[in-house]
């Protein structure tokens, strides 16, 4: 009986000591003025029509520990000065912003606040505003939005951001650094770009849709502003179908797209565009490319920009490109390349380029790095210029290994050049070198035969 006893006694302990869900409204209520109301700070779900600024912000955050709700749909965000505020220290605050660090303390997220109703009229989310704010789940309205702060919804891998998806405001015209990375993690709805959105900054929508097991499509307005998307805006995220980027884009940044591997429409790159840089589309493997051409701004294209994007077929270049990257091309689709002017050829650049037939390296290239045509096992023909005099820079060079197809190779240069690599790693391993046509200039044939790797 007296264990009885002690269990309903205990029992009744534990139901007593749970909060009790609470709502207020707050009507008119004046910038400032939050913390004075009674029982605020128990207070689960809120509702504010009035004013409000970045101490009442500040309030929330660190005075209201059960707020799970928020809905400031009738609420006008008005300009503050003062050390009151969500920053520390003495900091102005503008008029229609969500301050920056809103809901997050410099060192951690609010994980209580589940909701947020945002105002119904234009604002603006400033910088760390829900940073880390875990509880936050289902489809973000930012329907009235105009800017979002870099960081605003950012997320970590750790503790990922929970929504489906996102409405963006028409009106919106700028999205921040890490605005949303890992934000949408888990979402499956598509995402669309509004028209006004003129820059995409960096890791904004990195990890779209990453753990989902069918995420949505990316689209763009049709008559969108948009010429910049910055450094892996949309890296590793999982959208389907198609990429078409507005004609407006005028930069693609580092690994933009890298590790899109579902998208599997066509993608035709923008009329403007000056500059795609370096990973930009890395393991794209599923998208159909039309026929690129690279800008004319463009002097070189970077290291793994189309690595591993096996539909790429066809790739043309024009008088001023001077360099081909690392691994720029590596796992392409490509059967043939005008190089035209290049004079550096990075390692690896056209590695596991399956498909490639014949290769003519340009007057001007003094040496093919390391595994530049490894595995080309569909190149027959080679014609490599009189200014060469290194296939391969080290004892890893494999320059042409395993190109089994290997029919004629045709050297201009009138010294034999270098073939660097031993081991696995010779310049011709897994080639039958004594099937190989060599043509060479009449005049050094002596100098070839007594060359010990030629």
């Amino acid at each position: 009986m007296k264990r009885l006893f002690i269990f309903l006694w205990c029992s009744l302990m534990t139901v007593a000591a749970m909060p009790q869900s609470q709502s207020q409204t707050l009507t008119g209520l004046e910038a400032g003025r939050l913390k004075d109301k009674e029982g605020i700070k128990e207070v689960t779900r809120l509702t504010v029509t009035g004013s409000l600024d970045a101490s009442d912000f500040a309030f929330m955050r660190d005075s209201m520990p059960v707020l799970d709700s928020l809905d400031i749909s009738r609420a006008t965000i008005v300009a503050y000065t003062g050390e009151n505020g969500t920053l520390s220290g003495n900091h102005t605050y503008p008029a229609d912003e969500i301050p920056q660090n809103a809901f997050y303390n410099g060192s951690a997220g609010d994980t209580i606040l589940a909701t947020v109703v945002f105002p119904a009229t234009a604002y603006s989310v400033g910088k760390n505003a829900f940073r880390e704010c875990t509880g936050l789940t289902g489809t973000l309205n930012l329907a009235s939005a105009t800017s979002i702060g870099n960081a605003a919804f950012c997320f970590s891998l750790s503790s990922s951001g929970k929504f489906d998806g996102v409405k963006l405001s028409g009106n919106l015209t700028f999205i921040g650094d890490s605005a949303f990375n890992y934000a949408f993690y888990n979402a499956t709805g598509d995402l669309f770009i509004p028209v006004g959105v003129t820059t995409i900054g960096k890791a904004a929508f990195r990890y779209y849709g990453y753990s989902a097991s069918a995420s949505g499509t990316l689209s763009f307005a049709s008559s969108s502003q948009l010429t910049l998307i910055g450094d892996q805006a949309f890296s590793g995220s999982k959208f389907t179908g198609g990429l078409a980027l507005p004609n407006s884009v005028t930069s693609i940044g580092v690994s933009a797209f890298s590790g899109c591997d579902r998208l599997d429409g066509t993608l035709t790159l923008p009329a403007a565009l000056e500059s795609i840089g370096g990973s930009a589309f890395y393991n794209c493997r599923n998208l159909q490319f039309h026929a690129v051409t690279i800008p004319l701004e463009m002097t070189k294209i970077e290291s793994n920009t189309f690595q591993n994007c096996e539909k790429l077929t066809s790739v043309t270049l024009h008088d001023g490109i001077r360099e081909i990257g690392s691994s720029a091309l590596y796992g392409t689709g490509i059967t043939a390349i005008d190089l035209k002017k290049v004079t550096v050829i990075g390692s690896a650049a056209f590695q596991n380029c399956a498909a490639l037939t014949s290769i003519n390296i340009p007057d001007g290239v003094t040496k093919i790095e390391n595994s530049t045509f490894n595995g080309c096992t569909s190149l027959a023909t080679v014609t490599l210029p009189a200014s060469l005099t290194a296939i391969g820079t080290s004892n890893s060079g494999a320059v042409f290994k395993n190109c089994t197809a290997l029919d004629s190779i045709t050297v201009l240069a009138k010294t034999p050049p270098t073939l660097n690599g031993t081991n696995a790693n010779t310049a011709f391993n897994g080639v039958t070198t004594e099937e190989i046509k060599l043509k060479v200039p009449t005049s050094s044939i002596d100098a070839y035969k007594e060359a010990a790797t030629w």
